[in-house]
């Protein structure tokens, strides 16, 4: 019995399926990832955002492309909590009122070094972060 219970307990601790969705405020922009380990790129405009997911809550490592020059790269803690947002769906015409959505979702947190470049691959910034923090640029 307690070899059964202790097995349960592992492979539920261990397993990781993504269940919330990712939201990173800098760039707007939502991640469902298959899996918790997972490599997600997304487009903004005329970036492209490649995300190395380390894990559910978030923690993962950024490359910013523009025109497949990289532009920015740092790396993200996981978020704090799960957060929960509003949001309200209308149906269309009046056959149905409004419903409320609600959504969890983690936030995760910018964390040490930050490096931003110019198009032409010049350094052009470095930023440190402390959970989100900016704390100092050179």
């Amino acid at each position: 019995m307690k070899k059964t219970l202790l097995l349960f307990l592992f492979f539920s601790l261990t397993k990781c399926e993504a269940q919330s969705t990712i939201f990173l405020e800098e760039y707007s922009i939502n991640i469902d990832p298959v899996k918790c380990i997972d490599t997600v790129e997304k487009k903004r405009g005329s970036k492209k955002i490649v995300l190395y997911i380390k894990n559910c809550m978030g923690e993962m490592y950024c490359e910013v492309y523009e025109k497949n020059i990289l532009i920015e790269k740092g790396n993200y803690l996981n978020s704090l909590d799960t957060l929960t947002g509003y949001s309200v769906l209308v149906p269309r015409g009046n056959s149905e009122p409004p419903k409320i959505i609600v959504r969890k979702y983690f936030q995760p947190l910018r964390d040490g070094e930050w490096f931003f470049y110019d198009p032409r691959k010049k350094k052009v910034s470095k930023k440190y972060y402390d959970t989100g923090i900016e704390i100092k640029e050179e």
